[in-house]
Order: C-alpha cells, then structure tokens, then sequence
C-alpha cells in the first residue's frame, strides 16, 4: 500500500493464489510434476516484537528490495509504523509477536524421462 505497487495480474502464482490446492496442482503438472498428496501443517510464527516482525517482512520483501538505497530509506519508516501497527492484534503481555499460519505442503514426483 505504502508503495503504491499495483496486484499481481490475475492467475499469477503467489502466495495467496498457491493456498489453492487445485491451482497449484495445475501449476505443478504444467512444470512437468505429478503431484501425489498435500497436506495442511500448522505453523506459529514468534517475533519478540512488533518492530521484529516489521523488520522481517521488509527483509523478505522483494517489493522493498526492488528500491534504491535512497528510496528504501525514505519508505521504511512509513512501512515499519504500518506493519507494527498492524501486528497489534497479535502482540501478547510480554509484548512477543504470535502468528498461527496453515502452510500446505505439496508432494510431488518428476516422472523420469
């Protein structure tokens, strides 16, 4: 948002899109594989803060590392603020960072050619 990066084009594989276990089956068989099972796991995400966390989601950011240098240190106060601010919901007493999260896992084979 802070970025004014527009959506991914539609059917484009991310995050969200990949949650679906259909799309991303195609997307497997399309690669060539032939996927066999997938399985939902439960996985909590800990940050001893909210800046923690923020400081994580920048450095995973292909968005921010897209800037330049200077474009990064105008941008990144703003982008901490907005994602601590919206970690608030899962910030504990002790001020550490909790997240649940489901992750689907995918197996798959490549047939030998």
């Amino acid at each position: 948002k802070v970025l004014n990066v527009p959506p991914p084009m539609p059917g484009t594989p991310g995050p969200f899109s990949l949650a679906n276990s259909r799309c991303f089956g195609q997307i497997l068989r399309c690669a060539g594989f032939r996927p066999s099972c997938t399985d939902w796991v439960t996985a909590t995400y800990t940050f001893r803060s909210a800046c923690d966390f923020a400081e994580y989601e920048i450095g995973n950011s292909s968005h921010f590392r897209m800037l330049s240098q200077s474009e990064q240190e105008i941008y990144k106060p703003t982008i901490m603020r907005e994602l601590a601010e919206a970690a608030q919901d899962y910030v504990r007493r002790d001020e550490t960072v909790i997240f649940p999260n489901e992750a689907i896992c995918y197996l798959a084979e490549r047939p030998r050619s």
